[in-house]
């Protein structure tokens, strides 16, 4: 196992760069989210992606690292199989696979930041805020 120096908790006041503080507000732990939290996130995403053009498709091989050219990407796969994931995270949290589906929804945010969906700052609203109680936000035209 490879130990990258940073712990899986943080702690209010210690960052994981120099210098950088965290507040007490961005301390969360799975046990923060309750299992509607989990659902509403996941319905949020399920039908940003959708709105987007994207479709639940598993990506073709996990094994290789995803990669491209200008000319042929493959941000379309990876966030096609982030929303394949979504459906996969309601089953874990109906068998009550909490810590599995809490995995995959980080997983998940990871790839819908990398893909230029939301901002790192609307991830972490999202975790302290459920969907249904935001204002929707306005979408890029998939180009990027």
């Amino acid at each position: 196992m490879c130990d990258l120096g940073v712990s899986a908790r943080r702690r209010p006041g210690v960052g994981v760069m120099e210098g950088a503080v965290v507040t007490q507000e961005q301390v969360h732990s799975a046990d923060d989210l309750s299992g509607e939290h989990v659902l509403a996130l996941v319905g949020a995403y399920e039908r940003t992606l959708d709105g987007l053009g994207y479709s639940p498709v598993v990506y073709p091989d996990t094994s290789q690292r995803c990669g491209g050219t200008v000319h042929m990407g493959t941000k379309y796969d990876c966030l096609n199989h982030a929303f394949w994931m979504c459906g996969r995270i309601r089953r874990f949290a109906a068998e009550r696979s909490t810590e599995r589906a809490m995995r995959w929804l980080g997983t998940v945010q990871g790839m819908l930041i990398m893909g230029g969906v939301f901002s790192i700052d609307e991830i972490m609203s999202h975790d302290r805020t459920p969907p249904a109680f935001r204002a929707p936000r306005e979408h890029y035209n998939g180009e990027g």
